[in-house]
């Protein structure tokens, strides 16, 4: 009788419904490369929108004045009209200031945690198909900073102070400031990246029309990756100027834009090779989808995961023919009566099996009832 009862109890264990894994359960951890690069772009949606608002620049009253007044300290170690140089400039601000910041805002939603997409997969596409549109004008703008000097010769990537003799000796030759063909090398370098955002964003969106989702997010990580290196720059520079600020740094024009260059550098290179990185050592589960919460989201997961080879937890993978496998092996050890009532209950739900269950012992009950009344009969006979 014991080892009865304990059997029972492991099978009503074993039958008793597990709680779902919602999309806030500890199992939706953040990955935290993604987590970092998610706080990346909403630090840059800060900068653009709150502080220091390089989208008001020209706009707001006072707000240049303020800029410049910030930049003119010593130990920043950028160029003094860092975050004034937009202000005249209304086509920069639209075409590639303002469209940054809707492409930050939606690049950190892209990279919430698997459960968090799947638990709102609409939302999840929409904010996508933003993200991608918002990268067109991104990228078309980086052109109109260029052609109005306010990029590669003058600002960013630049290794020595425009105006400089080191400036006018690099221009004259085929140094560090120039290509040998008057396209300076830093304007190659930023054409390059530029063509690598486009490009990646392309591929982004292919990956995700043929459903094929663990490439599509591999392609989006490096896409996002390609943009994200100004705020890691944003960020160097705030500490090397942090740290000029303590130690009483004084730098010199030259020493700004040379400071300012290598930063940025050193973010291009820390941000691509980093995604590529990530994308081909560990970073591929992160990548993938999750099954999404709730009946109509399950339903619209099982046909993605099998349009994809059963990459999402409710696709029809390897693991749910395990499963099935596994279901069948425990029906035919329970035998044929039994086999039939576990696969009712399989298939319909712990509910209908416990049901299932007391209607077997109703029956059971009334079939010894009939027969010890049938022996009572006899008796009185």
């Amino acid at each position: 009788m014991p080892a009865a009862k304990s059997a029972a109890n492991s099978v009503t264990a074993a039958e008793r419904p597990q709680p779902s894994a919602g999309p806030w359960t500890p199992h939706a951890v953040r990955d935290p490369v993604l987590a970092a690069l998610s706080a990346l772009l909403l630090y840059m949606v800060c900068w653009i929108f709150m502080f220091p608002a390089t989208s008001w620049n020209g706009w707001l009253p006072g707000h240049e004045r303020l800029m410049t007044w910030l930049a003119e300290h010593d130990f920043v170690a950028a160029p003094r009209d860092i975050a004034s140089k937009h202000g005249p400039h209304a086509a920069v601000k639209l075409t590639h200031i303002l469209p940054s910041g809707v492409w930050c805002l939606c690049g950190a939603m892209q990279l919430a945690p698997p459960r968090l997409r799947a638990a709102a997969p609409r939302l999840h596409r929409l904010t996508g198909r933003v993200m991608l549109a918002a990268a067109v004008p991104v990228a078309i703008g980086y052109f109109v900073m260029e052609a109005r000097g306010l990029v590669g010769g003058v600002h960013e990537l630049h290794s020595v102070a425009p105006g400089s003799s080191s400036a006018s000796s690099s221009s004259s030759s085929s140094g560090r400031g120039s290509s040998g063909g008057g396209t300076p090398d830093n304007h190659l370098a930023l054409r390059c990246l530029n063509a690598w955002f486009v490009l990646t964003a392309a591929a982004a969106l292919v990956q995700a029309r043929r459903r094929r989702f663990a490439s599509h997010g591999a392609w989006a990580l490096r896409h996002i990756a390609s943009g994200a290196w100004v705020v890691v720059q944003r960020l160097g520079v705030s500490a090397v100027s942090g740290v000029a600020m303590v130690a009483g740094v004084k730098w010199s024009e030259e020493a700004r834009y040379d400071v300012f260059g290598k930063i940025a550098a050193a973010s291009i290179v820390a941000c691509v090779v980093g995604a590529e990185a990530y994308v081909r050592w560990g970073g591929g589960a992160s990548l993938r989808p999750a099954a999404p919460v709730g009946g109509a989201a399950e339903n619209e997961s099982r046909r993605e995961g099998e349009a994809a080879g059963g990459i999402g937890n409710g696709g029809a993978g390897p693991s749910s023919a395990a499963a099935e496998e596994q279901a069948a092996a425990s029906a035919r050890r329970r035998g044929p009566g039994r086999g039939n009532a576990g696969d009712q209950g399989q298939a319909v739900g712990p509910g209908a099996a416990a049901a299932a269950r007391s209607t077997g012992s109703r029956r059971s009950s009334r079939t010894a009832g009939g027969r010890g009344g049938k022996a009572g009969d006899d008796k009185v006979e």
